[in-house]
């Protein structure tokens, strides 16, 4: 046994005949629970849950948004269970808190397709730097590589710079109108 082993593991000695002998690891549940943690934490299946739950919580930060609208639609100002104040923020904080969800998992799926593609394509270093960066810069975008060998991540950036128009128009979709005030005037 040596003494840098893993305390939950059990070691055992074997040897042919006396002469050589050969360590095998005979491992307890919790020593393999402990490693496949481990392993979990360290790989890309960490990343798929963190892209799903985006990815959800965006949904349903969008089907809410949608359910307040709803709610609040034809109602006037005055009978609403919301002051038209928090009706204005509440119906800012949905699209804002939407963008900001399905930015975050396109950005967690842009660096897994990036290191996936790294990982099978050759690609100037230059044109990696440019894949790099167009997160920030779109000035990027204009890399012949990134259209013609990296179309995925090329798509995934495109939509990323685009989301952000969801936050710009949503807000707007809510609309009120005053009881006393007459149609025709």
């Amino acid at each position: 046994m040596t003494s840098n082993a893993n305390p939950e593991a059990l070691q055992v000695q074997m040897g042919e005949h006396g002469h050589s002998s050969a360590e095998v690891e005979v491992r307890t549940p919790k020593a393999i629970v402990g490693s496949v943690i481990g392993r979990w934490l360290h790989t890309s299946t960490a990343a798929y849950f963190v892209m799903w739950g985006l990815l959800i919580l965006g949904i349903a930060t969008a089907m809410s948004h949608h359910a307040f609208t709803a709610f609040l639609n034809t109602r006037a100002i005055e009978e609403a269970a919301v002051p038209q104040a928090w009706a204005i923020r509440i119906g800012t904080a949905f699209p804002y808190l939407f963008k900001t969800a399905l930015t975050a998992a396109i950005g967690v799926a842009y660096w897994q397709v990036f290191w996936y593609m790294v990982r099978r394509k050759v690609f100037k270093i230059g044109s990696m730097d440019k894949f790099v960066a167009v997160l920030t810069n779109p000035f990027m975008f204009f890399c012949r590589d990134f259209v013609k060998k990296a179309s995925p991540l090329f798509g995934l950036a495109v939509v990323v710079w685009l989301l952000p128009i969801s936050a710009v128009f949503a807000p707007g979709t809510l609309t009120g109108s005053h009881p006393h005030r007459c149609k025709g005037c």
